[in-house]
């Protein structure tokens, strides 16, 4: 048996990636999350309405964003996703950060340009 066939086989990321079991909990588990993301925001906002503390829902400007509204719910994943990513290794909490700081300067530079704009 060659050396190459020999690692491949014994690699334990790769028994892991090939494992349907694994695969079958994996999946489970995110659609647990997104379950219960998802029922939980279905009836803050049915609740919210039927209380009248929520205004009914109006149609989103430019922006896509309300004043006080909570990120919307691919922005939430997106932020679970950068979390887990952030908290499980040093160069993953750099990535996160660099993309963190990139956005933050990327929105600074359009609100400049924006009020530049605005101006002329």
């Amino acid at each position: 048996m060659p050396a190459a066939a020999q690692d491949s086989a014994t690699d334990p990321a790769e028994n892991l990636a090939s494992n349907p079991v694994l695969k079958l909990l994996l999946a489970d588990a995110v659609i647990i999350a997104l379950t219960r993301m998802m029922r939980s925001e279905v009836a803050h906002r049915f609740i919210a309405r039927k209380l009248g503390i929520l205004p009914p829902a109006k149609p989103r400007g430019k922006s896509g964003e309300h004043p006080a509204s909570k990120p919307s719910l691919p922005a939430r994943i997106a932020g679970v996703i950068a979390l887990r990513i952030a908290t499980r290794s040093v160069p993953g909490a750099a990535l996160v950060g660099a993309g963190m700081l990139a956005h933050t300067l990327y929105k600074r530079g359009r609100a400049k340009r924006a009020g530049k704009q605005a101006r002329d």
